[in-house]
């Protein structure tokens, strides 16, 4: 794996920060919590994942009270995620994560926090459970992220 140069670093940088933007206006447009939590289902379905185990090579996220499966690939000099869950909201959490976070360089995943999570305020309106699986699966998309970095440079 080659690495990018400090332009292109900053520049996908910008591209993390402009994903979150585009989400954090999404929600902050909402009139009322019950109108973000049906953004999330919706834009959760296509992931939502009805009992069916996913193939051995997502790994489980610990943590997370729903079962929730996250898969890191590599091309080139990106990181893309795929990932399921069998709770619609958690759906719905991972699906925003993975739309920020896949084809980008796993250093930049690795250095852009997730900062429209506070803007956002799903920690006013998500319970306890579901703000520590957010958090969780944010880790494992890290986690992934720094796996990739070390195998590329073996």
């Amino acid at each position: 794996m080659t690495f990018l140069n400090g332009s292109d670093q900053e520049k996908f940088l910008i591209i993390c920060k402009q994903r979150q933007t585009r989400w954090e206006e999404e929600f902050t447009l909402l009139p009322s919590i019950q109108k973000k939590y049906d953004l999330l289902i919706a834009t959760g379905k296509h992931i939502f994942n009805k009992g069916e185990t996913p193939k051995s090579d997502f790994v489980r996220v610990p943590g997370c009270q729903s079962k929730t499966f996250l898969k890191a690939t590599r091309e080139n000099e990106l990181v893309f995620f795929f990932g399921k869950s069998d709770a619609l909201i958690s759906s719905g959490l991972l699906a925003i994560l993975l739309n920020i976070y896949s084809g980008l360089p796993p250093l930049t995943v690795l250095t852009c926090p997730p900062k429209f999570i506070e803007r956002i305020g799903f920690n006013q309106f998500l319970s306890l459970n579901r703000a520590t699986g957010l958090y969780q699966i944010y880790l494992q998309i890290q986690k992934e992220s720094a796996r990739i970095i070390n195998q590329s440079e073996m």
